[in-house]
């Protein structure tokens, strides 16, 4: 692609990847989960708007130098990407990519929800006695945080997720559901935008690298057929589930090499953090079979002591480039 001129050469390019933009998220679905108030995000694209020349996620692996770019993602197609970013996308005229999975496509509940719901409701100790016999929680330091000890790549996310569907069936009345059926876009309603496209995020969200290969390559490979089914605008990127270190293997890269896909992303969840990987610019690096691979930055949900030139947020990006290069 011909190189877009940034409009801050000086500041690292980066990715920014987001999952819910709403005001409040009900009930259990905002037990640990990641969210930027409407108001927070204006703020955050206006300042991108400002200082970077903002690309596609496609035009951002594909460019040679991505110093003064960046790009903007969106996990899990929540419903107020739609109803509340996408409008602050179009007053800014900034494309981004939206990563969907089949199942939150159809209307079911996604697995993590299910954990939440059973956590915030006191049933977690129903479900863990319900699942022992399964032994797919053995070795999970459940006593600490259930929650983050169930993502670990040690657990098999698709048995578990398996055995949350069997004992929500059982347990849990479906209407007390209806909010997390709500959370997600259907199918039916996603939007045909020239400023929106859409990734692999898979059929279920599973941790990839707590499958073997032929189930990631079939999770991936799922999803690449629901969205050519959907006949929407198409991004080449694949996003993982999570995103955390560990959470995808070299399998996971071979899938996706297999399928035609043109790299892979990652998210960083702390911010400020450095960005991990050798080379001049550490937002992206080759993976382990040669895969483009890039590491996002889950944004926080608050604006941000933005200076008038941005310099907290410029300041932070440059430090990351620094400590990766062996300057900071």
């Amino acid at each position: 692609m011909p190189h877009p001129r940034p409009k801050r050469p000086d500041l690292p390019g980066c990715v920014l990847a987001y999952h819910s933009v709403a005001h409040r998220l009900p009930g259990a679905a905002g037990y640990h989960a990641h969210n930027v108030p409407p108001p927070a995000f204006r703020r955050q694209a206006a300042w991108l708007a400002r200082h970077y020349q903002v690309v596609t996620l496609d035009d951002w692996m594909a460019a040679g130098d991505v110093a003064g770019l960046a790009a903007i993602t969106f996990d899990d197609g929540y419903d107020s990407v739609f109803t509340q970013a996408l409008p602050i996308l179009r007053d800014l005229a900034l494309p981004a990519t939206v990563f969907l999975c089949d199942r939150l496509l159809r209307g079911e509940p996604y697995w993590r929800d299910l954990l939440r719901h059973l956590i915030t409701t006191g049933r977690f100790a129903a479900f863990r006695a319900f699942a022992e016999p399964a032994g797919v929680l053995a070795g999970a330091d459940l006593d600490r945080d259930p929650y983050a000890a169930t993502r670990a790549p040690a657990v098999d996310s698709a048995r578990l997720a398996a055995l949350l569907d069997d004992f929500v069936a059982a347990q849990v009345p479906a209407a007390e559901l209806d909010g997390l059926r709500g959370l997600y876009r259907r199918a039916a309603d996603l939007v045909d935008h020239p400023l929106v496209a859409y990734g692999n995020h898979t059929l279920t969200h599973p941790v990839m690298a707590s499958l073997g290969g032929d189930a990631q390559h079939a999770e991936i490979a799922g999803m690449e057929a629901v969205l050519d089914r959907l006949g929407l605008r198409r991004s080449r990127v694949f996003g993982i589930p999570f995103g955390n270190p560990g959470d995808a293997d070299p399998a996971t890269e071979r899938a996706c090499a297999a399928l035609g896909l043109t790299g892979m992303v990652y998210c960083r969840r702390a911010w400020p953090t450095p960005w991990p990987g050798p080379g001049p610019d550490a937002a992206r690096h080759p993976g382990a079979t040669g895969l483009p691979v890039a590491h996002r930055l889950v944004m926080p949900p608050h604006a941000i002591a933005f200076g008038p030139r941005g310099t907290a947020l410029a300041n932070r990006l440059r430090a990351a480039r620094n400590w990766v290069m062996g300057r900071g």
